[in-house]
């Protein structure tokens, strides 16, 4: 697709692509019970302590683990 092409083909859009401006982590989740489902299909329960831009800390019954957040596919408050 050349650079015409493409501005044709977004002719009349006034919005531009963007990436998401907000994480899904945010800081009122930091003391929540969460529940983690990984990609390697185990799941984790513990209590948020941490946010970082790549990971978070989970304080959970047995030990403090550090969860990339690429490895996470959902999260639930309990």
């Amino acid at each position: 697709m050349t650079h015409n092409n493409r501005n044709q083909a977004f002719k009349g859009s006034e919005e531009k692509p963007h990436r998401y401006t907000k994480d899904s982590f945010t800081k009122e989740l930091i003391g929540k019970v969460v529940k983690i489902s990984l990609v390697n299909g185990s799941t984790l329960q513990g209590r948020l302590i941490e946010l970082g831009m790549y990971d978070i800390r989970v304080q959970t019954s047995q030990s403090q683990l550090i969860v990339m957040k690429s490895s996470i596919l959902t999260v639930e408050v309990i």
